[in-house]
């Protein structure tokens, strides 16, 4: 009995086991395609095109759906694995002109000072600066808090504190865009 006791358990605990999120290398979705923006998404795309590539994404297990679609990310320019979510931002002729997104450390804690957005939007330039082969420029917003932007070329890329443990990441196809959209989670 407690053999069988002990079989039923652990199918019950293997059951519930949590799924492996996806997780993705930057390497392995920036390409060299000035249009070209991540994961195979970029600038121009229909939102029909957008909606089959995140969809493909998903069945591959690739990305998850969820206020957005999120994944998680491993770098080796990075801490930790951050967690990342992005949702396209289309214009009137429903063609994708930007994606904002939101990176956060998956082990923050208000204790973990390691993880901060300062050193999240310090590693996240350097992971794009290594990956892209561009330099950023970087300022401070009225909170002291470092902000990242490439305006040089496509993408442009903006990156900025969100709160202590979160940040925004926005590529948009030219500066107006790049200033006026903003995280959506």
């Amino acid at each position: 009995m407690k053999k069988i006791s002990a079989i039923v358990l652990f199918i019950l605990l293997s059951s519930c086991a949590a799924k492996q999120e996806p997780i993705s290398n930057p390497s392995s979705w920036i390409q060299g395609n000035e249009n070209q923006l991540f994961l195979g998404f970029e600038f121009g795309m229909s939102r029909l095109d957008m909606i089959v590539n995140a969809k493909e994404l998903n069945d591959q297990q690739i990305i998850k759906p969820g206020a957005g679609a999120e994944f998680l990310m491993d770098d080796s320019s990075m801490v930790s694995l951050a967690r990342v979510a992005f949702y396209p931002v289309f214009n009137e002729e429903d063609e994708l002109i930007a994606v904002p997104m939101t990176y956060g450390y998956a082990g923050w804690a208000p204790w973990n000072e390691h993880l901060s957005s300062d050193s999240l939007a310090y590693h996240v330039s350097k992971m794009l600066s290594d990956s892209l082969h561009i330099d950023f420029d970087k300022s401070s917003n009225s909170n002291g808090q470092p902000i990242y932007t490439f305006k040089k070329l496509l993408p442009m890329i903006k990156i900025e504190p969100i709160d202590d443990y979160k940040i925004s990441v926005v590529y948009a196809l030219d500066n107006q865009t790049l200033e006026s959209t903003k995280h959506k989670y």
